[in-house]
């Protein structure tokens, strides 16, 4: 099982993962640490919201605070994932 982490910190746990190209995806569990996040992810996965610029603080939308840690502890970097309403993230590698 994967974790999401936002700037250094869970935000939740990833599994049952799949891939078409560059694009991943895959259940994902928020944790406590996800609450502040729920609103930004409901905002870029709504697609009424396309051309609007999201409200929300630089260091959500910053690519940079996101990344995947595996079970060993190895993290990488992915741009900023989404998170829509049936549980599913998606996102991709920065590396």
């Amino acid at each position: 099982m994967l974790k999401l982490l936002f700037c250094g910190k869970e935000t939740g746990r990833i599994s049952d993962i799949g891939q078409d190209g560059p694009e991943m995806w895959a259940t994902f569990e928020p944790g406590n640490n996800a609450t502040p996040l729920l609103p930004m992810w409901q905002f870029i996965t709504d697609e009424k919201n396309f051309d609007v610029d999201p409200p929300f603080p630089p260091e959500f939308l910053d690519d940079a605070s996101w990344m995947i840690e595996d079970e060993e502890g190895e993290r990488r970097p992915i741009f900023l994932p989404a998170v829509y309403d049936d549980g599913t993230i998606s996102w991709r590698w920065r590396d």
